[in-house]
């Protein structure tokens, strides 16, 4: 041993319990601590990461149960503030150490950011130094934000909102415990403003609108479903529309976005409360409807055949759609009904449609009995769902045979090629009725234009840059080679009365609506009016559009909201559910029937006379 080590032998021996005696006094409660606020400070990310610190603060949440965060936050006391609003005063510590909500702790750890969000772990020592202490003062936001990071400010803290938000997104309320609210509903922007600078404003404001409210459980498919408050059911939804008030709770960071974990109950206000049954019309003697059946298949039609290639995977799950569907369509009581999403195996006795229509006449009354139209081919195209029409035999009879619009008998362009791309779009089918009562005559036309969620990209239509998203030039050439067509009177009835309906997959200012109404065909729904919800958007997939001579007969336009706005796992399917959700998140009625919502036309039509 040198002359160096011998001198260090004792001064270590010396130092080592005057360090321990520092560290143990930095630990007490009490002692000279690191602010919060200087933790966090004023940045999106610590200027102390990777530093160790200890602090003292007031626990705010208790987050350590099993499928939670396992940790706690904590708030430093009104007193210990900086008052500089760049900064936040609340942190989420990561240990199990128990803790209650009150409480006021001494956390000594290591900061550091975990996918987005400032925390403290590799804690050495969790101290409680008090119980029971009064909360903090919760942070009051308001929506919509200034700008996209005002929330890294209050990040970690108690907050409060006054407002009586809205909620805008229920789809992952089943599967993840969380929805979202805004002040006010909020639209696509495409459905209330044109596409470029107007649209691009919407989308900009409505980033900002924005809150998600979250369970606090990390675990997936939770029970019981938090929200709303007295456990999520078939009969006790929380819907897009409703009301939020005296929201507070702790701000949090996960997933990509700022949370916010309630304190308590949530303050709902029903405000858009479900309908049994759409809207009567008075004077009305003919309705009309459209409806997207949400990928109805029916196996092989004889009990087999399942997983189906789209829709139900088992017969349970068949049987649990289709007593949803029925419902829909016998509530809607209307005696011409376009369908969109129903499975493309023809018209025999075990076809999808088939199936569909006599199920429907099986639960209906004598007067409401069904028939389906029938076309010429055995499928109609070649994808794997179609349209379909059902109509009463006691109110109409249809007209000559049905048609389909198709690349093969499209209007061509300037380059002689077909405007209707079948590889994209459905084929649409037209069939022209007459009214039994009245002797007038309509030519009705269902269509299912090509969605947004997939690229177009390879024939030429990459994504708009506009928020129009994928494939907008294939839409858009389908509606104008849609009214060229119907221009021939394709169905041999030359009638001015026409009625466009159905999933067009673009929404209500979006070029393919834009060139239908240049051709004349009239927008029956008005602004406000949503049949969609996407990503805690509402806008209209789902069209009804008339020629001049029917839109005089037009007595009452509505959309049925018993989808959209419904909680995606109140649906038929079983899958990432308990045996008790089962039964608990399902019922045989109209609601969550699909994912769009029914689009009814009333009409008051002329008499013919002899």
């Amino acid at each position: 041993m040198n002359l160096i080590s011998l001198l260090l032998v004792p001064l270590l021996a010396i130092l080592s319990p005057i360090a321990g005696s520092q560290q143990a006094a930095r630990a007490a409660c009490g002692h000279p601590a690191t602010l919060i606020s200087v933790i966090q400070g004023s940045g999106v990310r610590s200027p102390l990461r990777g530093q160790a610190v200890d602090t003292e603060a007031i626990v705010i949440a208790n987050l350590q149960e099993a499928g939670q965060p396992g940790g706690f936050f904590m708030q430093e006391e009104d007193v210990d503030q900086d008052r500089d609003p760049a900064t936040s005063e609340g942190i989420f510590v990561f240990s199990k150490s128990p803790v209650t909500v009150g409480d006021r702790v001494r956390v000594r750890g290591i900061v550091g950011e975990h996918h987005g969000l400032t925390q403290i772990s590799k804690t050495s020592v969790v101290r409680i130094c008090a119980r029971g202490r009064a909360l903090p003062s919760a942070a009051v936001i308001t929506l919509p934000f200034d700008n996209p990071s005002e929330l890294e400010t209050v990040e970690g803290m108690r907050v409060a909102s006054t407002q009586i938000l809205t909620v805008n997104d229920v789809f992952k309320l089943g599967r993840f415990g969380e929805f979202t609210v805004g002040l006010g509903r909020r639209f696509t922007p495409t459905e209330v403003a044109a596409p470029g600078t107007a649209a691009n404003a919407v989308n900009a404001a409505n980033d900002l609108n924005r809150l998600v409210v979250d369970d606090g459980i990390h675990r997936q498919n939770p029970e019981p479903i938090r929200f709303p408050g007295v456990g999520l059911g078939a009969d006790n939804p929380l819907r897009v529309g409703d009301g939020i008030g005296n929201l507070s709770g702790v701000m949090t960071y996960a997933f990509g976005s700022y949370r916010l974990i309630p304190e308590g109950t949530l303050h709902r206000h029903t405000v858009n409360a479900r309908r049994a049954v759409p809207q009567p019309a008075a004077g009305a003697d003919l309705r009309i409807a459209s409806f997207n059946v949400y990928n109805y298949f029916n196996g092989d039609g004889a009990g087999g055949g399942f997983p189906t290639a789209r829709g139900a995977d088992t017969p349970l799950e068949l049987e649990r759609q289709q007593a949803k569907l029925v419902a829909a369509l016998l509530a809607m009581d209307a005696d011409i009904i376009g369908l969109m999403e129903i499975e493309n195996d023809g018209f025999a006795a075990r076809s999808a449609i088939s199936q569909l229509t006599g199920a429907l006449n099986s639960a209906g009354g004598p007067g409401e009995r069904y028939d389906f139209i029938s076309t010429d081919t055995l499928r109609i195209g070649t994808d794997a769902i179609a349209v379909g029409l059902l109509y009463r035999p006691s109110v109409v009879m249809p007209i000559n045979p049905a048609q389909l619009l198709s690349a093969a008998n499209s209007p061509r362009n300037n380059k002689g090629a077909a405007l209707f791309n079948d590889r994209k779009n459905r084929p649409a089918l037209a069939q022209s009725f007459e009214h039994g009562a009245s002797g007038d005559r309509i030519t009705l036309v269902i269509n299912h234009f090509k969605s947004k969620g997939s690229s177009c990209a390879d024939v030429g239509d990459p994504e708009d840059p506009q928020l129009q998203g994928n494939c907008n030039g294939v839409r858009t050439n389908a509606a104008i080679a849609l009214a060229h067509w119907l221009k021939t009177h394709p169905t041999g009835i030359d009638d001015t009365d026409i009625l466009v309906m159905g999933d067009l997959n673009a929404y209500s200012m979006e070029d393919p609506i834009r060139a239908l109404a240049t051709a004349g065909y009239s927008n029956l729904k008005r602004r406000g009016s949503y049949t969609y919800v996407y990503d805690g958007e509402s806008g209209n997939l789902d069209h009804a559009l008339a020629s001049a001579s029917l839109k005089a007969k037009v007595v009452n336009v509505q959309d049925w909201h018993i989808n959209a706005d419904e909680p995606r796992v109140l649906d038929y399917n079983t899958e990432f559910k308990t045996a008790s959700q089962h039964k608990t998140l399902y019922a045989p009625t109209p609601y969550r029937s699909s994912d769009h919502d029914p689009v009814i036309i009333d009409l008051k039509l002329s008499v013919i006379p002899d």
